[in-house]
């Protein structure tokens, strides 16, 4: 939209950023937008966010949507949380995403880490759920990563064809 307006700053605070965004309503959005973000990385080692935005359509049509995290690492360890929520004007369009995950640095050549993910889709009576557990090995600048994702309820069916599980192993090279 080229009559959009953005803001970003960093220094307002030590470690706060604001980002900020305003689209005019329009031939395409029928409501004016404003969207805006906030992380704060004042503290060693924590950073913590919030963001909403909205779609900017009318009636049911409206979503806004909206996120926090927060991550912190301390040595080897790093811990973190995401909470989303969509709220539309629907009744039934309502979902939460939910995600935490920890890594854990072995060495400066090996990370491991066990992430876990629940999504809560307000037109189904089944959450969908992900778990995984992974790898990464460097060695100059080749790195083999490996993962194994489990998903139960895929597409928040519950039927047991929707139960899957997976590997997944890369060899990358940078030059």
């Amino acid at each position: 939209n080229e009559n959009m307006l953005s803001y970003n700053n960093s220094t307002l605070v030590d470690g706060l950023s604001v980002t900020a965004s305003y689209a005019p309503s329009d031939g395409t959005l029928v409501e004016s937008v404003v969207s805006y973000a906030a992380a704060y990385t004042g503290v060693e080692g924590l950073t913590v966010g919030y963001a909403v935005d909205d779609n900017g359509l009318a009636g049911t049509a409206n979503i806004e949507v909206d996120t926090m995290y927060a991550k912190y690492a301390y040595g080897p360890v790093t811990v973190g949380y995401q909470k989303s929520n969509q709220d539309a004007d629907a009744s039934t369009d309502d979902d939460i995403f939910t995600a935490m995950g920890v890594t854990y640095a072995v060495s400066d050549s090996l990370s491991i880490g066990y992430n876990q993910s629940e999504y809560d889709d307000d037109n189904n009576t089944t959450d969908e759920e992900s778990t995984s557990i992974s790898f990464s090995y460097t060695m100059g600048s080749m790195t083999l990563a490996g993962a194994h994702v489990t998903v139960d309820n895929q597409g928040a069916d519950s039927a047991a064809i929707n139960d899957t599980s997976g590997y997944a192993l890369d060899l990358s090279f940078a030059f």
